[in-house]
């Protein structure tokens, strides 16, 4: 009776193991069907699908862009190096006051006109040149916002003056003020027998235009890759599956 009842649990034991072995079989099968899905998934899209998504990317960044980064830029972004000295002159009177008001209507004008360049971008996506895209969807690093820069920039610098000039219009009066005093206190010192201030200059547009067209196309590019790299439900029917 002791060996009849042993068989059973020895049976059963080994009837468990084989269970077990067969689980973990259909689990690895499982997870290498799934990566070979996943590698198919990249390798089969085509070249115009892929040009397709990241045009779209480019323009839900342009969108959905993040501007609070061109509201907080410092004088020292602002004004060229040979100006910055501008920011020491304590003795002209009001000077760091309007210099503050000026620089707060400056980056007033660089957010109103950030959200305005969204749509502005729409037709130089439409002819954006992109030599492998597919291998472009795959990059974790390289940007298409660099390839924009690249063919596009000067466009882009074009767009950016016809929009922002307008808005700069509050913060040019201030600047005509400081400059006026400025100038006025450099004549006084050459007056008294002193060394005159370093010039200044009268219009400081282009370097403006300059530094928002720069921060824009970064603020660009943050935003496309944080679009490229946010996991997306799969069968979401997201364009943006296909950087996953």
């Amino acid at each position: 009776m002791r060996l009849y009842e042993v068989r059973p649990r020895y049976a059963s034991a080994d009837g468990d193991g084989i269970v077990k072995g067969m689980r973990i079989l259909l689990l690895l099968l499982a997870l290498l069907l799934g990566g070979c899905s996943t590698t198919q998934k990249t390798t089969t899209i085509s070249e115009e699908e892929a040009h397709a998504a990241i045009v779209e990317v480019l323009h839900l960044s342009g969108s959905a862009l993040d501007s609070s980064a061109l509201g907080s830029l410092p004088f020292t972004a602002l004004l060229k190096e040979e100006q910055l000295h501008i920011l020491d002159l304590d003795e002209i009177p009001l000077l760091e006051q309007r210099l503050q008001l000026w620089r707060s209507e400056v980056l007033e004008a660089y957010r109103s006109t950030a959200r305005g360049m969204g749509e502005e971008l729409d037709p130089l996506l439409d002819t954006l040149v992109i030599d492998d895209a597919r291998k472009l969807v795959q990059s974790k690093e390289m940007s298409a916002t660099s390839i924009l820069k690249a063919q596009k920039g000067e466009e882009i610098k074009t767009m950016a003056a016809a929009l922002l000039l307008p808005a700069l219009s509050e913060s040019q009066k201030i600047w005509g003020i400081v400059h006026e005093r400025y100038e006025i206190w450099s004549r006084s010192r050459v007056l008294l027998g002193e060394d005159g201030l370093p010039p200044l200059e009268e219009n400081p547009f282009e370097q403006l235009l300059t530094v928002f067209v720069d921060s824009f196309l970064g603020a660009l590019e943050r935003e496309e890759m944080l679009l490229r790299t946010t996991p997306v439900v799969k069968g979401s029917g997201s364009i943006l599956e296909v950087f996953q």
